[in-house]
């Protein structure tokens, strides 16, 4: 009983994904797309967190406090401080009218097409174990999950068919443009809706935190925990590489790129 209404849900929440992108583009193919609001395009900006953010940033302050913090400090620093530099590629993006990171770093040497191929080769071999760490975390969510029920599958099997699912939604409202330079706006949409079910998970997690501390016997290792929370991460050269490295992500991270600038590239 239980799995199927877990799936249930998800079928649901599948379902208003799709309908969400497909009367966007609807709308846009109606000629009245218009501009991307302000809310759907900073909602759109948190596809920076992925899913393994449930598993990372929730486990490492569960495990060692605020070492979590500087992967999200790095973003609002690249937001935030450095948003002159952001308004300066998202007008090159716009004037180059470049439809990823590739054509835009290409597009600033003479359009080199080695150079945006070269890059382009770099994006997606990074990408690769990023793309297997996702669908890692979506197979253990769901063997977690679905343990002990009739639908628990192997993991292989879960992989697969998360991946199948991704590939389709991309196909529809991602890929299937002849110009890579138009906008997707029902993809966007579906990611800024996505973004809200993800803060209020996020949320749900920490308010059953807080009912955990708040019930937590006192023991010596539960005030080791409470100890953690209370000191300051150590500023060290790990804290500071971490948030470089993060701040760069926000600009450069294929997805976030796109996101960030290929889709809000529009006057």
């Amino acid at each position: 009983m239980l799995s199927l209404v877990i799936l249930s849900m998800v079928a649901a929440y599948m379902a208003v994904l799709f309908l969400v992108a497909w009367r966007s583009e609807r709308r846009a193919g109606a000629g009245r797309e218009g501009r991307l609001g302000p809310w759907a395009y900073a909602l759109s900006l948190a596809i920076y967190c992925t899913s393994w953010t449930y598993y990372g940033a929730v486990g490492t302050a569960a495990r060692g406090g605020w070492e979590y913090l500087p992967i999200y400090i790095g973003p609002a620093i690249g937001i935030i401080l450095l948003f002159p530099i952001w308004r300066r590629i998202a007008a090159a993006a716009r004037r180059e009218n470049v439809g990823s990171i590739a054509d835009f770093i290409s597009s600033r040497y003479g359009k080199s097409q080695g150079l945006g191929a070269l890059v382009a080769c770099v994006a997606i071999v990074g990408s690769l174990p990023y793309i297997a760490l996702q669908l890692k975390s979506l197979s253990m969510a769901w063997e977690l999950v679905m343990a002990g029920t009739p639908v628990a599958g192997s993991e292989r099997l879960t992989v697969t068919g998360v991946a199948v699912v991704l590939a389709g939604f991309t196909i529809l409202f991602g890929a299937r443009r002849p110009d890579l330079t138009e906008h997707n706006r029902g993809l966007i949409q579906a990611i800024a809706l996505e973004s809200v079910v993800k803060l209020a998970a996020l949320v749900a997690v920490a308010i059953f935190a807080a009912f955990l501390i708040v019930g937590a016997p006192d023991t010596a290792d539960v005030r080791a925990s409470f100890g953690r929370l209370a000191e300051m991460p150590d500023m060290d050269s790990r804290f500071v590489a971490i948030t470089l490295l993060s701040t760069l992500a926000i600009f450069c991270l294929p997805r976030q790129f796109h996101v960030a600038f290929v889709e809000a590239a529009a006057p």
